[in-house]
């Protein structure tokens, strides 16, 4: 399936179209008392699976195949008419409907609703006619409408033949379309695969798993009220209302109607009830859904149409605010075939396309082929006829604030061949060209002081990658450099092979939760230095695969370092603090040279933990003196492993979640001290997930370490029970944290016996709270040790997802 991205407005949009002949009959739908039209009524050609609906101006379009032609016309609360059309006229047909008032026979009166006994013969219905529908074909039209604060953005027309079966799912043929000129022609049609169906059991809808009304246990989830009563062909129509039993669920709230005697549903207005949330910075997502069903004289009943209509409001406060994101989606289905014989093709087990686009399905089709639509607004026409180049979806939803200067906005599509396309509105693709890459690199420590350099690279005939990196240490008084290529053995660069070389500063203990800058920023703030430091001249040759199967990578390397000690160089701070930085612990003086094996699934860890996390990292390196002329005998063993279990409420977008970091490691032999691992702390206030948020200054370092980090985040559902329904609007949430771990004395190097080592020699235990969320943006986490009643409290950036 063609992928569509647009990034600018978080959304995906889907749809579907519909072909036909060229008679045409049109007209209005009134109220016979009022004058007033009448929108979604329902058109039918009698004795076929044919018709359409009126738009909300109540005119409609209808295309027959001959004539005469036998049509019948239904909206509950009013007489159904039928009338025949003899020939094909320009004028239009009004049709007048007699609004009529049926007597509701008595009601016993019980502890349970009417409504319930109802909806349970529904369900019962339900359940036996679907259980004979294999499969159906019919034809699709959509209309796609985007609009900002002010007018439509963008309009857009599609038709399709649509195909669905009860075990394979569905397919879809797109065969004609029409977009505003202001929209790429080459811009994918839309699909009718991503609408909902309201009489199946399970909806998906928002990334929520919601149970429909219609579901063999609705009646457990569902409270159902009889709120009211019309008719349709002399038979009552019953209006219930439909809201959940257990808020914290995502469901469906609001109403539908049942057909007496039938017992079908016949049209539902719902939304989703306030379970389905969404995360920061969206503000408010609002919609709305209806559909209407129709037996079109049989047993079956199908879709008639969806009606989507939406808003988003994408803000961050006092930063940056984009204009309100509205969307209009209406779909309607016709000329249904039942249990009837597929094309194979469709459903081989090697096509995984569920759209199929037609060569002939061109720019514009469904004028020149007189397809089939339901009648544009006055303002749809308008926004065809002026909406040209000059109106782009960037400027329609430029965004305001602070912020603002800094988004850069881009819209990019794969075209219906899957090439990229530059925007929406240029009809380029974009041609691969070698562009030389170039970053600045600048941080500060007490060894180096100011770090002042480059990152350069140029990659080449796409199997070349060159790197060059240079920068001068002001406290040192020297340079750093490095250089590097990198060779793919083939055109998706799943396998490789590196060889670098470089003269540089290294730190003595790696932490995967405090990058370079971030230490720069504590160091230049007054704080003390988080990290040790000693100079690494080292080549590394490295041969790697990836691999697509849980997108997993293995890499070996050979590694020749030699590592010399560095002095510390200064104590400044931007804020002329008068604190001493310690002093930077020699190392040894030598010559090391190992072989490694690094095994990896997942991607590579965020050290800001705003989402979710899936990572297994193991790490295994060798040195040894007599095969490989080190001045080390020591073999490494590192795991480390994040990942996230979904807990409760599983149904919902933004499910409670367990987040776990486990890191371990071993070694055998003597290694050097700046190959010890280490158990992150906190650096003062700041306390991210992955550190003992209750110890400070500086890393528990050894060569034997374990710990375990955990969270678990239940999100709005804390505010959401106890009634404080602000908090929860507000993605306020709550979240249960602890860490365990220790590390073990190591065995020391003798020429390095007066190194001073952090060594957390007990197990450590520590459990807290936070509050997630604060302004959108923060985290308040307030942790204690298991052994005292001391308090700590900090502050980091918010779990978003």
């Amino acid at each position: 399936m063609n992928k569509i991205f647009l990034c600018l407005l978080f959304l995906g949009f889907v749809s579907l179209a519909y072909s036909g002949p060229s008679n045409v009959i049109h007209g209005v739908i009134r109220d016979k008392d009022t004058g007033i039209p009448l929108p979604n009524a329902n058109i039918q050609i009698v004795g076929t699976y044919r018709g359409t609906i009126t738009n909300n101006s109540g005119r409609f379009k209808l295309e027959v195949r001959e004539y005469p032609v036998r049509i019948r016309v239904r909206y509950i609360g009013y007489r159904s008419t039928e009338f025949t059309v003899n020939t094909d006229s320009p004028e239009d047909i009004n049709i007048d409907l007699q609004p009529i008032v049926i007597q509701m026979p008595e009601i016993v009166v019980t502890d349970e609703d009417p409504a319930v006994e109802i909806m349970r013969q529904v369900i019962r219905k339900k359940q036996q006619w679907r259980r004979k529908l294999e499969n159906f074909r019919g034809d699709a039209y959509i209309r796609f409408v985007l609009e900002n604060d002010t007018s439509i953005v963008v309009l857009s027309e599609s038709t399709s033949e649509f195909f669905w079966h009860s075990k394979f799912g569905s397919r879809e043929i797109i065969k004609s379309k029409k977009i505003t000129r202001n929209i790429d022609p080459d811009f994918p049609a839309m699909s009718a695969s991503g609408f909902h169906n309201f009489y199946d059991d399970e909806l998906f809808i928002h990334q929520s798993r919601i149970i429909g009304p219609t579901h063999p246990d609705a009646i457990k989830h569902y409270k159902f009220k009889l709120v009211g009563h019309r008719s349709l062909d002399e038979k009552i129509v019953f209006d219930i209302a439909i809201s959940p039993k257990n808020k914290l669920q995502p469901a469906l709230t609001g109403q539908l109607s049942v057909l007496d005697e039938e017992f079908a549903m016949l049209e539902i207005d719902v939304r989703p009830n306030d379970a389905v949330r969404f995360p920061f910075p969206i503000n408010n997502f609002n919609i709305t859904f209806k559909q209407q069903f129709s037996n079109y004289g049989g047993e079956f009943w199908l879709p008639v149409d969806i009606r989507e209509d939406g808003s988003i409001k994408i803000k961050m406060p006092g930063l940056l605010e984009f204009p309100n994101i509205k969307f209009y989606k209406l779909c309607r289905l016709t000329n249904y075939s039942l249990n009837t014989v597929l094309p194979d093709t469709l459903y081989r087990e090697t096509e995984k396309k569920r759209i199929v686009y037609r060569n002939e399905a061109k720019q514009d089709t469904l004028i020149t082929d007189n397809i089939q639509t339901i009648p544009l607004t006055q303002d749809e026409k308008t926004a065809y006829r002026n909406l040209d180049s000059t109106v782009t979806l960037i400027e329609s939803f430029k965004p305001r604030g602070v912020l603002a200067g800094m988004v850069k906005m881009d819209v990019r599509v794969e075209d219906e061949n899957g090439k990229t396309l530059d925007s929406l509105s240029s009809g380029k693709t974009i041609k691969h060209k070698m562009k030389p890459r170039f970053s600045p690199q600048i941080r500060f420590n007490r060894v180096d002081a100011y770090h002042l350099g480059v990152n350069c690279g140029l990659e080449f005939a796409k199997r070349f990658d060159l790197s060059f990196n240079g920068a001068y240490k002001t406290g040192l008084k020297s340079w750093a450099w490095g250089v590097g290529g990198t060779m793919y053995f083939q055109a998706d660069k799943k396998a490789f092979l590196t060889v670098t070389h470089s003269r540089e500063t290294d730190s003595r203990y790696d932490s995967d939760i405090y990058p370079s800058y971030f230490n720069s920023i504590l160091v230049l703030s007054g704080l003390t230095d988080y990290f040790d430091y000693y100079r690494n001249q080292k080549t590394e040759i490295l041969a790697g695969k990836r691999f697509s199967v849980l997108n997993s990578r293995i890499t070996i390397g050979i590694h020749n370092e030699h590592h010399s000690p560095l002095e510390k160089q200064t104590d400044e701070n931007w804020l002329n603090q008068k604190i001493h930085q310690p002093e930077n612990p020699a190392v040894r003086d030598a010559t090391l040279r190992s072989v490694s094996l690094k095994a990896q699934f997942g991607h590579d860890l965020i050290p800001i933990s705003i989402s979710e996390q899936k990572r297994i990292l193991l790490y295994i390196e060798h040195s040894a003196k007599d095969v490989l002329s080190s001045a080390f005998d020591y073999t490494l063993y590192r795991l480390t492993a994040d990942w996230r279990i979904p807990t409760f409420l599983k149904r919902r977008f933004m499910t409670n979640v367990l987040d776990v970091r486990l890191i371990a490691g071993t070694a055998t032999g003597t290694p050097p001290i700046e190959r010890y691992g280490a158990l992150d702390v906190s650096t003062g206030l700041y306390s991210p997930f992955g550190i003992f948020k209750t110890l400070r200054k500086r890393p528990f370092a050894s060569d034997r370490f374990c710990a375990m980090f955990w969270e678990h985040n239940f999100r709005t559902v804390p505010f959401e029970i106890i009634g404080l329904k602000w908090l929860a609007d507000n993605n306020i949430g709550v979240i249960l944290h602890g860490a365990s771990g220790r590390t073990w004395m190591p065995k020391r190097d003798p020429s390095v016996a007066d190194y001073k080592l952090y060594v957390l020699d007990k197990w450590h235990h520590e459990i807290g709270i936070s509050l997630n969320g604060l302004f959108g943006y923060f985290r308040i986490d307030v942790t204690r040790p298991v052994e005292d009643s001391s308090y700590y409290f900090g502050l980091s950036v918010a779990r978003i997802f």
